[in-house]
């Protein structure tokens, strides 16, 4: 059996197709119903390892708003201020929403859950904490936009040890290891879309505890406060309770 990933906005599914290539089965969840049709073209010939969910997740199950960024499509959000940036403007539409755990009560609890929802990854952090009480466990490796340190607090709270605080504005640097330590070995040239590598082929030796996955937020934000240009980019964080 092909071990199970969430993609959790999974915008033009350039991750979705990394994992898909890499031998994985992938639960594809996208809440922009354009992007969403999107995938379903993209994919249609993997359809057999793919579930695609066209809803976000939210703290209710029903419908939310969403607010739609025209310009850019990987800004949409739940948060009107999120979506614009100050920038852009962003048009709203009322879209279906879930709960983590009940896609998890649907698909399983997979290996590896990647989350990027524009402002949206602490509300599925605590939703994280949830599932680990009700499920009594949680993926074995994560992966959230590093936007709130609340996110690590979570993390951290439901035993995940371990953390790699990755600047992915240099994600076009990384190469997957070869041969590689999760699933099937792929050639990938990751681009601002991409999240990039993950689990075991994050490099072994960069795995860092709480306090100093903290610092690093903490001075990372006050550098870019100083200067954007000098401290360029997002941080993602990836956490694991296994051994690497």
């Amino acid at each position: 059996m092909r071990k199970l990933i969430f993609d959790i906005g999974a915008h033009n599914g350039e991750d979705t197709e990394f994992y898909l290539r890499k031998g994985f089965r992938v639960v594809s969840i996208e809440a922009n119903p354009i992007l969403s049709e999107s995938l379903r073209k993209r994919f249609e010939v993997m359809d057999s390892h793919l579930i695609i969910e066209n809803q976000a997740i939210a703290d209710r199950s029903g419908y939310v708003d969403l607010y739609v960024n025209d310009n850019k499509s990987d800004w949409s959000s739940l948060y009107k201020d999120s979506s614009e940036k100050g920038i852009y403007s962003s048009r709203k539409i009322t879209v279906r929403a879930e709960r983590l755990e009940v896609l998890i009560e649907k698909h399983g609890m997979p290996y590896f859950m990647k989350c990027d929802i524009e402002d949206g990854d602490i509300m599925v952090a605590r939703q994280l904490v949830e599932v680990s009480r009700v499920f009594g466990r949680s993926p074995d490796f994560a992966s959230f936009e590093f936007c709130d340190v609340e996110i690590l607090k979570c993390l951290s709270k439901i035993g995940y040890s371990k953390f790699q605080v990755i600047n992915q504005t240099y994600n076009w640097m990384l190469e997957a290891p070869s041969p590689p330590r999760e699933g099937d070995y792929v050639k990938k040239s990751f681009d601002a879309f991409s999240s990039g590598l993950f689990g075991r082929e994050l490099d072994p030796k960069k795995w860092i505890d709480h306090n100093t996955a903290s610092r690093i937020y903490d001075r990372f934000n006050e550098l870019k406060t100083l200067d954007p240009l000098v401290c360029p980019g997002w941080l993602d964080i990836h956490a694991t309770r296994c051994d690497v």
